[in-house]
């Protein structure tokens, strides 16, 4: 077959196809027509005809006829009485198989540019009644699949189209939403936001800068591009300020701000993004207001907080935050950033004393361990240091409020593993500032006893975050002293005689062994709770606080001997028959000293093992204390444990 003959094969198949589109087209219109009887919603039939079969002038007429009547100059044209929905509709559908000059040469037409129609659906959503709106947002899913292809940018096949019509569908996209919030018609913006991906390019356009996008601003000029950015944040704090989208709120959050097509290693997220908004434009100006509040609701509701969320926020308050209400801000988000949803639906432990979890977020050992880290003390001292005279930092939901929620808050977890890590690994730093701040009286004595107090918490912070205590003679040891005990790898020692000494005295009961009440007293060991996690990586948790609790029980009892044979003289007791009561998740850490039948009034039979399994000797004391042992499950554990301190008899002597 020659050139020209297979030339002439694919001209006859295009006309083939193009007589088809336009059967399609022309039978459409015809139904449409036939419904009207002529001059129904305010256009009569000849125009009608014009319009179906794409002529420029009587498309471009409508267009100008619909502004009057928005601005109330003329009388009201409904698109979807008249007509030119469906005729519209079905051209927009056509976006994806064909191009435009096809669509054009299929019904005869002139009309210079397919984005007359997409102007023409934004006007009317305005002022058209809700079963049009539905029709729209229902209806636009291939325009809605063209346009949001950032990377391709191709509409009707064409690059141009594309180009020229960005702005109209982001105005359209804007048009619809805004006019059904107004309403609050649900149905329309859950249609809307339906289409798969366009959340996703709504969230992207409100970063289409130089920065993110600079080939979208190559292309389509910087004002275009700025007018998008703008459109963008005004969706997304329609989208924030709803509550029906509460439940998107999590896939918001965490939308990548570039497309993946464009970038597949960004890995920025909304909320990140927004706060490099904030530190470029400030949390009180005028075009970050509205980005401030759907941030705010962000963090503060939905939880969407990763990594760089939390390194974001440091630096935002760090080096970004000039007046103390955004510093109340800063530190308001952080003291929530660094908790987590608790789910409503666990099991609590009731055969022991513990204090109920009601709230719905609680301090979360990892986020707590990475933002400490991040500098987070370190931001709260800034704030003290750059705001301590200002007369509203004291009052509720004033700056000190969130900051001693924030001490509070990593003082509860200060032994668990990686907050205890994270605690050590800038102690030298923390401590420095700490002194700086106390040496400073202007600070101290500034607000009464608000910052002092505060300071204090920090410094109860360092000392639980705890140096290694040999669990026999409670010698202090350093990183390379600590050997641990090969079975239960809780006890530690400084030499291999205190390790058989204790295991002489006691351990061997305990070592890899549940303690219970039937032994009680009798050896170091202490209850759990009777409700114990399934899940591997709590129990790793679980472990890992034990064992820093074994440190920081021997150091509290060290701190507090000399308070613990005072209070125990006072009361005219033996040590073996006290119990030591302290509670270490409490800032001011007290010991408070017992007879054993006043802790066990409420349990005779837990009395009596207890007088049946101690020892008799006066050379013991027991130790007694409630401890949360697993944030995340809410566990608190009761402890009991057994101290045979030889110089602690010497000097009760």
């Amino acid at each position: 077959m020659g050139a020209s003959s297979k030339k002439k094969g694919q001209q006859r198949k295009a006309a083939a196809k193009r007589a088809q589109s336009a059967e399609t087209v022309t039978a459409c219109g015809a139904n449409v027509g036939s419904s009207i009887s002529g001059g129904s919603g305010g256009i009569n039939a000849k125009t009608l005809a014009k319009i179906r079969s794409g002529d420029n002038k009587a498309t471009k007429r409508f267009h100008d006829g619909l502004n009057e009547s928005i601005m109330g100059s003329t009388p009201l044209v409904s698109l979807e009485d008249s007509g030119i929905l469906h005729i519209i509709l079905d051209y927009l559908k056509r976006c994806e198989d064909y191009t435009f000059e096809e669509v054009m040469a299929s019904v005869g037409g002139n009309l210079v540019t397919p984005i007359s129609w997409m102007c023409i659906l934004s006007k009317g959503s305005y002022v058209e009644q809700q079963s049009c709106r539905l029709h729209i947002a229902e209806s636009i899913g291939p325009v809605v699949k063209c346009m949001i292809n950032d990377t391709d940018r191709l509409f009707f096949k064409g690059k141009r189209y594309w180009k020229e019509g960005i702005v109209p569908f982001s105005l359209l996209v804007t048009d619809l939403l805004c006019s059904s919030i107004n309403r609050t018609d649900e149905t329309v913006m859950s249609a809307l936001l339906n289409h798969e991906g366009l959340i996703n390019s709504i969230i992207q356009w409100a970063f289409w800068n130089e920065e993110h996008r600079p080939d979208l601003v190559k292309e389509l000029g910087a004002k275009d591009c700025a007018e998008i950015v703008s459109l963008g944040r005004q969706v997304l704090t329609m989208i924030g300020g709803v509550n029906i989208f509460r439940s998107w709120f999590v896939d918001f959050g965490t939308t990548p701000i570039v497309n993946k097509s464009y970038d597949p290693s960004c890995k920025l997220s909304l909320v990140e993004g927004l706060i490099l908004i904030v530190k470029k434009e400030g949390w009180e100006s005028d075009g970050t207001k509205a980005t401030s509040a759907i941030l705010c609701r962000l963090i503060e509701e939905a939880d969407c907080i990763d990594k760089g969320v939390v390194t974001e926020l440091i630096k935002l308050g760090t080096n970004f935050t000039t007046d103390i209400s955004s510093a109340e801000l800063v530190t308001r988000l952080a003291s929530r950033m660094i908790c987590s949803e608790v789910s409503e639906d666990e099991t609590q432990p009731n055969e022991i004393e513990y204090e109920v979890l009601e709230e719905k977020f609680q301090p979360n050992d990892t986020r707590t361990a990475f933002a400490i880290r991040a500098g987070l003390i370190e931001m709260c001292f800034d704030f003290i240091e750059r705001f301590y005279r200002h007369s509203s930092i004291t009052i509720d939901d004033g700056l000190f409020y969130f900051i001693e929620h924030i001490f509070r808050d990593i003082y509860d977890l200060s032994l668990h593993q990686k907050t205890a890590k994270a605690i050590k690994s800038k102690k030298i730093i923390i401590e420095e500032k700490l002194v700086f701040l106390k040496q400073n009286t202007d600070i101290t004595n500034y607000t009464d006893t608000e910052c002092k107090d505060l300071l204090d918490m920090v410094k109860s912070i360092l000392s639980l975050s705890g140096e290694s205590y040999c669990c026999r003679c409670n010698k202090s040891l350093s990183k390379t002293e600590v050997m641990q005990c090969n079975g239960c790898s809780c006890m530690v020692y400084c030499s291999k005689a205190c390790q058989k000494e204790d295991w002489l005295n006691g351990h061997k009961l305990t070592c890899c062994c549940k303690p219970n009440n039937s032994n009680l007293g009798s050896y170091q060991g202490r209850f759990w709770p009777p409700v114990s996690s399934d899940d591997e990586r709590d129990v790793t948790k679980l472990k890992d606080l034990d064992i820093n609790m074994n440190m920081i029980h021997l150091k509290m009892f060290l701190d507090n001997a000399e308070d613990i044979l005072r209070q125990a003289k006072k009361l005219e007791l033996l040590l073996c028959d006290c119990v030591v009561v302290i509670c270490p998740t409490k800032v001011e850490v007290k010991a408070e000293v017992k007879k054993y039948t006043d802790v066990y009034d409420k349990n005779p039979d837990v009395q009596k093992k207890f007088e049946e399994s101690r020892s008799k000797e006066n050379i013991t004391c027991h130790y007694y204390s409630n401890i949360y042992i697993g944030q995340q499950k809410g566990y608190v554990v009761g402890t009991q444990r057994l101290f045979p301190h030889e110089w602690l008899t010497k000097q009760s002597k």
